[in-house]
Formats: C-alpha cells, structure tokens, sequence
C-alpha cells in the first residue's frame, strides 16, 4: 500500500500553510533572514514589515512577538523570553510601495524585544514567508536562513538552526514545489517519506516529529492511532497550531459515537493532558459540541464546562477565558442543563386563552402503555422571522402526520395578547384527530420557560414521551418529522 495518497498531499498542504512558530524558554532568540534573492525579484521591498507571530492553542497571536523594517538584504529578528512552540514569520508590504527594491549590503532591520506593539504600514498585503519550531530552549537560541520566491510562493532554506527546521524548511518547499506542478506525485511521495523518515531518526522528543507524527504517518486515518500519538502531556503544545487541529480532527472522526461515549472520551482527552492544557483543550471540546449537529451531543459541552471550566474555585480559568467567554460558558450550561435528551422534562405551569393553568409535560404516572402518546413543546412568536417559516411548516406536517397521537404545546412567547390570538389562528388549520393542541401563554414569564427549557431563541422545538421524557430537542420541522418516522417505526 502507498503511503502517500493525493488527499494526504493536501492535508499536508493545509496544514503547513498556516502554521506558525513557537516560542523559546529563557532568554533571547534570534532569526537571521538573507532576503537578497526575494529582494532582488521584488517579492520583498524596502519598507516593508517581517514580522514573528506565536499561537497560543491553535490561535495566532494579532500584535507581532518581534518585528523589523526591511532596510537592506538581511534583517534580525529577535525574542526576548522566547517560549518552545511554534512560529510563523508573515511579511506585510508596504501600503503603495514599488516592487523590486534594490537591497542596501550590510544594513539589518531593527531588532525587536518580545512583547512589541509591530505596528506597519496599514493596507499592506500579509503573506507568509516560512515557519520554525522552537523545541529546545536551553541550546536553541539562532536560526539562519536564505529566504528566495517563485512558483508565487516564499522559499526558505535553512542555512543555521536546528536539524528540525531544516527538515520543515525541505518539507515546505517539496509541498510548494508539487502544488506549482514542478514534481508530480510519486516525486512528492518520495520526498515526504524521505522527511519523514529522517525526523523519526532524529531528534524524537522535537515538536516537528510529533507533528510527523499526527499527518504524516500512513497510520494517522486510524482513529486509535491518532489518540495514542496526541502529545498531551508536552506543555510545549500549547504554543502551537498542529496539536488543536488533531484534536479537533480526532473528537469528529468519534461523532457518530453516543452522547455518553462522547462524553468519556472527551473527559479521557482532558485528564491525560498537562495541567496547562487541560483548561484549553476543555474550552475546545465545549465550542466543539455546543452547537453540535447531531442531537443531544450538546451534553458533552455541558457536561465538560461543569467538571473543567465551571469548577475551579482559584479564578485561574475565568481570568484565562476573559468575563465575557466565561460568562458565555455559563450561561449556556444554565439554559441547556435542565433539558438534555434522556432528562425528565422541567414541570411548568402555563394558561391558556381563558386564563385554564396545564401543568406540563403531563406527568408519566399513570400513564396508558397501551395508549402512548407524544408531547410537543412548540416555543414561538409574532415578530421572528424565522417563526413566520417554522410554524406553517409544523403546522401542515402535523395535518399529515400519522402515528403516535401527539399533543401540541404551542407556547407563545410574545407579550401581545392581540398577537398571540392571531398567531393561534394558524394553528386552527389543523384537523388531524391524532393531533391535539393547546394553546399557552406566559407573557410575565412566571413559568422560568426560558431557563428551564433553554428558550434564548425562537422558534424552539422539543419533543417527549407521555411520561415527559425528552426524546428531542433543538428540533426544526424536518428532524421533527425524522424523529417521528423512527419513533412510529419502532
């Protein structure tokens, strides 16, 4: 079997082309660039900004980490308190410069201490020159390269630094190189496995080689492959981009998996990493799974905020978060945690248009097995768009629906009494006899609907059983008439 396939090229590809550098411990590093080549093709000008990003779990850094101004062939970057991760190197020319500058021999562009503001020339064209990895930070302190363009891409080969970077630098360029047509694929094949092999020889605690690792490996489509090669525990990972990006890839190649399979391997993926990433990789899982689109998996975000971001009494993690996400966080886990699939549906108490309380869903108790029927929370209003589309399409689905009888709560959540007649009156078009409807309104909110059923939007959709367990939730009225096709086929 080959190990390189034309999907694998392109992953690579993706990959690299947006990956960026990663940061030294203690002390100073500095990157060397001879521009003289991309200076002289008019690539690179006089004027213009090269600039060092860093990421922090997979998101780059928006004010430069160093910057300098291009004046000659060469320029020096340099890093004050530099962190083991990985970095990008992003070129902005300058706003109405000319190409094809002539370098100055001998001048260097200014040397920037960490923690710079970078500000350039405003509506410049970004574009990126290269990447590096900073892996060990006692002994590596410099790099070197030769920066050249063509095929319209930049090209760097590594003249000082670490055998890592040298061999990201040949990488980049072979991927370069078969995008512009210059090697077909079977050249391409041979040189990644070439690369491949070398970084596996090498050094094989760099953070290039667990990159290898992850998307170079002709294993790396396997689901427990990948779990097993997850550098978790490395704090390292956490200034770099390729380590969120497996994660990610990992949890959706499980999707299909249950809400409780979801949810032990989300909590195995949060436990074996460094204390350091355990709150980022939670973060991740719950962004992942909020707005899920498989029903119900949006309990795996509820259940991973309440045990790793919703528990730290220190303050750590809603510093880390900032108020505003932490707030997000919480909110969310207070609208949806009173209403996952499989829960008993919150007891609320709403009238109807003579002023009649129903408690609802009807309680289980007592209920006919031999006489089952379904309960339909429908949260609605007037003057939402997205209701005007909604309830005329629930409304002529139930006209033909056949199956389990249902029982329609038609909840408006509109302050209007006017309105929410008028609103009824859609509903009358109904003349199935396996439909019943009941029309309810709460315009003072005494019920708690809102928290209770997660109701920050309308329209919402939630579907139960006689005995008020919750079968569906975050419906429309095409995965309600799903759902009911399989229920009435069992």
């Amino acid at each position: 079997m080959e190990r390189w396939s034309y999907i694998s090229l392109l992953f690579v590809a993706l990959l690299f082309g947006s990956t960026q550098q990663l940061r030294s411990a203690e002390g100073a590093f500095r990157l060397r660039l001879n521009c003289k080549a991309a200076i002289e093709c008019g690539a690179i000008s006089k004027g213009d900004t090269i600039a060092i990003k860093g990421f922090t779990w997979g998101e780059l850094s928006t004010a430069p980490l160093s910057y300098g101004i291009v004046k000659g062939r060469s320029i020096i970057l340099t890093l004050q308190n530099a962190k083991c991760g990985e970095y990008v190197v992003e070129l902005r020319r300058r706003a109405g410069g000319s190409s094809g500058v002539s370098a100055e021999d001998g001048s260097n562009g200014a040397s920037v201490e960490d923690g710079s503001s970078g500000a350039s020339a405003a509506g410049g064209r970004v574009r990126n020159i290269m990447e590096f990895f900073v892996s060990d930070a006692e002994s590596h302190r410099e790099e070197k390269y030769a920066i050249s363009y063509k095929n319209d891409a930049f090209y760097a080969q590594a003249l000082e630094g670490a055998a890592e970077n040298g061999l990201l630098a040949e990488l980049n360029a072979s991927i370069r190189d078969y995008a512009a047509g210059k090697i077909d694929n079977g050249q391409a094949k041979e040189a990644l496995d070439s690369i491949y092999s070398k970084a596996l020889a090498s050094d094989s605690s760099a953070l290039f080689t667990s990159l290898c690792r992850l998307s170079l490996d002709n294993r790396c489509r396997s689901v427990r492959y990948i779990r097993s090669v997850l550098p978790l525990e490395d704090p390292r990972v956490l200034y770099t981009n390729f380590v969120k990006s497996s994660v990610e890839s990992y949890l959706k190649s499980l999707e299909r998996n249950s809400t409780e399979a979801l949810t032990f391997i989300a909590e195995d993926l949060v436990q074996s990493a460094h204390s350091t990433l355990k709150p980022y990789i939670a973060l991740q899982i719950f962004n992942l799974f909020k707005e899920a689109e498989i029903m119900g998996q949006e309990a795996v975000a509820v259940e991973i905020a309440k045990r790793y971001l919703l528990n730290d009494k220190s303050g750590s993690i809603e510093e880390m978060l900032g108020y505003e996400t932490y707030f997000g966080i919480m909110a969310f886990v207070q609208m949806n945690e009173h209403s996952l699939i499989g829960m008993q549906a919150p007891q609320i108490e709403l009238p109807d248009s003579l002023g009649c309380l129903h408690s609802i869903p009807e309680c289980g108790e007592g209920a006919d097995e031999a006489s089952p029927f379904l309960q339909l929370f429908y949260f609605y209003t007037s003057n939402c768009s997205s209701c005007r589309a909604t309830t005329p399409l629930l409304a002529e689905l139930l006209q033909r629906y056949s199956g389990i009888p249902i029982k329609i709560y038609a909840i408006f959540t509109g302050s209007s009494r006017g309105e929410w007649m008028s609103e009824c009156a859609k509903f009358s078009l109904i003349k199935n006899p396996l439909v019943e409807r009941i029309d309810l309104w709460d315009p003072e909110v005494e019920s708690n609907f809102p928290l209770l059923y997660g109701v920050i939007s309308t329209p919402q959709m939630l579907l139960t059983t006689d005995k008020g367990i919750i079968v569906g939730r975050r419906l429309t009225p095409k995965s309600l008439e799903q759902l009911l096709e399989a229920i009435n086929e069992n």
